[in-house]
């Protein structure tokens, strides 16, 4: 009895191992992900072109603005990729102060999408333009395609109290 079980557990630990190197070679070999600056960037992917929405100077319009993003492989992984994208471009135009925002989760209901973000997204919880159209960029970007049409930002799973309050549908005259 002893006999077959020593050789049931080598025979399971001979597949682990064994697992774990062919797991790791294909990883290593599909795509190299670096790490700078806690930002993650993924060389030799595939990219498609997205519009995005930009306020202007003047936070009277939103600019039209063509970039990239990772190909994604399912609709929760590009709005994902796409909100993400968004958050980047206005932190690096400082519509966006925190450096720390972190997108939780994202989930839809019907044609509605919720962004379930950290607590520092509440900086867009007050009644300024600059809130507003910061909120209406990400709004517009992701309701782009068609396949929502509203949009729900959530503050750690949680409703906020002002903006973040709301569902936001897609507002063309900004």
């Amino acid at each position: 009895m002893k006999r077959k079980t020593l050789i049931f557990f080598i025979v399971c630990w001979a597949f682990i191992i064994g697992s774990g190197i062919m797991y790791f070679t294909y990883a290593t070999e599909s795509e190299v992900i670096t790490i700078e600056n806690n930002q993650k960037s993924v060389e030799n992917s595939e990219k498609e072109k997205v519009t995005i929405y930009v306020p202007n100077f003047k936070l009277t319009t939103l600019e039209k603005r063509e970039t990239e993003i990772d190909l994604a492989q399912s609709t929760k992984d590009r709005a994902i990729k796409l909100t993400e994208k968004i958050i980047e471009v206005l932190r690096g135009e400082k519509y966006i102060k925190s450096e720390d925002i972190t997108l939780y989760n994202v989930y839809f209901n019907d044609k509605t999408i919720y962004l379930d973000f950290s607590s520092q997204i509440k900086e867009l919880d007050d009644n300024t333009q600059k809130s507003l159209m910061t909120i209406y960029s990400i709004v517009n970007s992701l309701t782009e395609t068609g396949k929502f049409d509203r949009v729900k930002i959530m503050v750690n799973g949680e409703d906020g109290t002002k903006n973040l309050g709301k569902f936001y549908k897609r507002n063309t005259g900004i």
